[in-house]
């Protein structure tokens, strides 16, 4: 994301917006991701800060070359300050950051994370989920959810389906 800047995403991290087609009603096919709803709830085109998608968890990030650059800096002379954790990972030093309130990110929650491994969709719950522009099949879900994460793959894409046939309708 340095080169220019841009986006980062985690592996685990799907769209729960989509690219129209011709046949969509919507608007024509620009190549450009649009939601299910009307408006994001977040300015896509500031990339002239960071901003982060998923609260503190750097699953779903933005912003232009140099703030990237600042951010690649702050992030490694954090981890220096933890260097006798047993621990120390991005999200951690993110936390760290976004409690010191340095101002070197802004933080929005429109990333869905944890996961509810629901078992049947509502009108309810697809209602409060329109919010969300992508979903987080992180480590810490599958653990707090006692779902065995060798399965995630088939779990996330059973998720996306039985959510886009409830939700998406």
């Amino acid at each position: 994301a340095n080169v220019g800047g841009g986006y980062m995403s985690d592996y685990d991290v799907l769209p729960m917006i989509h690219k129209p087609t011709k046949s969509d009603n919507s608007q024509e096919n620009d190549g450009a991701f649009h939601s299910s709803r009307a408006e994001l709830p977040v300015d896509f085109s500031n990339d002239e800060e960071i901003n982060i998608y998923n609260g503190f968890v750097p699953s779903l990030m933005s912003g232009s070359a140099s703030k990237w650059e600042t951010l690649a800096f702050e992030l490694l002379e954090n981890g220096a300050q933890h260097i006798d954790e047993r621990m120390w990972t991005d999200m951690l030093a993110m936390l760290d950051l976004q409690i010191e309130n340095r101002g070197l990110f802004k933080s929005v929650d429109i990333v869905l994370n944890p996961i509810p491994l629901e078992k049947k969709w509502s009108e309810h719950s697809c209602d409060a989920r329109r919010v969300y522009i992508a979903v987080h099949f992180s480590h810490h879900t599958f653990r707090e959810s006692g779902v065995n994460i060798v399965n995630r793959a088939q779990i996330a894409k059973k998720w996306l389906e039985d959510w886009r046939s409830a939700c998406q309708s």
